[in-house]
């Protein structure tokens, strides 16, 4: 049978080891989100969305995949996208816009991977 205490200290002892587990998985991964600098706007009209990305990095990265959302982090439109970003390069993607409403579209983001 487990006392009081040694029952406490066991709940103490799991939970401080899955926080700093995954305390530490956080802050020792650095993607490739971090050597991007990336930006979107509209074509006149609004019939497309232009992404730009630029590597601040001597590192090859490849963008996988670019999306536009509403204010709620909800998807709108994503594509899927097999664009190589240079070490220290410039790339731009298109996406399609004209049949979307433009109104709700808050934010866009891409998933990248290192090649």
């Amino acid at each position: 049978m487990i006392s009081g205490n040694n029952y406490f200290f066991n709940k103490k002892k799991i939970f401080s080891i899955i926080f700093f587990s995954v305390f530490y998985c956080n802050l020792s991964f650095a993607g490739c989100n971090d050597d991007i600098d990336f930006s979107w706007n509209y074509f006149p009209g609004k019939v497309q969305i232009n992404f730009e990305f630029l590597n601040n990095k001597n590192k090859k990265i490849k963008i996988t995949e670019i999306r536009v959302s509403t204010a709620d982090n909800q998807v709108i439109r994503s594509m899927i996208a097999e664009k190589k970003l240079y070490p220290f390069g410039k790339s731009q993607l298109l996406m399609s816009s004209f049949d979307l409403n433009t109104k709700v579209i808050a934010s866009a983001g891409y998933t990248c991977v290192y090649e």
